[in-house]
């Protein structure tokens, strides 16, 4: 299901976050066409790259969760491990990263970016954040899945934390509050299986004291798992 919420409230000028799915399913080369679904998140996601690269900002951040911690300026997409296509010979992105790297590519954006992987419990340390590679400005693409386990087929327990815990990130994705997404409850989210509750703590983290106009674009769950896609500015 495709929606547009918005709120609007103060925020420090210049910057737009793209709050993403962390999911193959966007590539068409790894599933293909898959369905109306499908195409109505995909159109949605680009929806949100191209408003985070319309105005030529000076650097695009990619935050994802990760197997292991990653920062980089550099690095190539690919999905030889999905069995797509072949491995570069240039150092190859986990495949989290890479996905917002091709996201960026698809949208024609080829400036200057920095990758930030991130694993569950660990947020960027401090010489990471003073580090010239992590730009405390320009804009964000900060990606992550909301819970599986949203389907019939889990206890009636597990469903109703999956859907509380979605309740939650939307609220603060349409509300535009760094607050809240620090307040998730990083332990359950995981639990639930929710990539979201790696990455998108840790940038609210590193957005604190700003807030923003804030777009909810899209929330659904196909194939049982959540996803959402909104926009920040400010």
């Amino acid at each position: 299901m495709s929606i547009s919420m918005s709120r609007r409230t103060a925020a420090s000028p210049g910057r737009v976050v793209a709050w993403l799915p962390s999911t193959p399913m966007l590539v068409p080369e790894i599933t293909g066409d898959a369905g109306a679904a499908i195409g109505s998140l995909r159109a949605a996601v680009d929806a949100a790259v191209a408003r985070a690269v319309r105005d030529d900002p000076a650097v695009i951040t990619v935050i994802a969760p990760t197997d292991a911690p990653h920062l980089s300026d550099t690095g190539a997409w690919s999905w030889h491990g999905f069995g797509v296509g072949y491995r570069p010979q240039t150092e190859t992105l986990p495949w989290q990263l890479g996905l917002g790297a091709w996201l960026l590519d698809r949208a024609g954006w080829h400036g200057q970016r920095c990758h930030v992987g991130v694993t569950a419990g660990r947020e960027p340390s401090g010489r990471e954040r003073r580090s010239p590679a992590v730009p405390d400005r320009g804009n964000l693409l900060v990606l992550g899945d909301g819970c599986a386990g949203l389907d019939e087929g889990t206890t009636p327990a597990v469903r109703d934390h999956a859907r509380a815990w979605d309740d939650h990130l939307a609220a603060a994705l349409t509300q535009g509050d760094p607050a809240q997404l620090t307040s998730l409850d990083a332990g359950t989210g995981t639990r639930l299986m929710a990539s979201a509750a790696t990455s998108y703590p840790v940038a609210g983290a590193l957005l604190a004291g700003s807030a923003w106009q804030a777009d909810l674009l899209y929330r659904a769950a196909p194939f049982d798992i959540g996803y959402l896609v909104a926009v920040w500015s400010s």
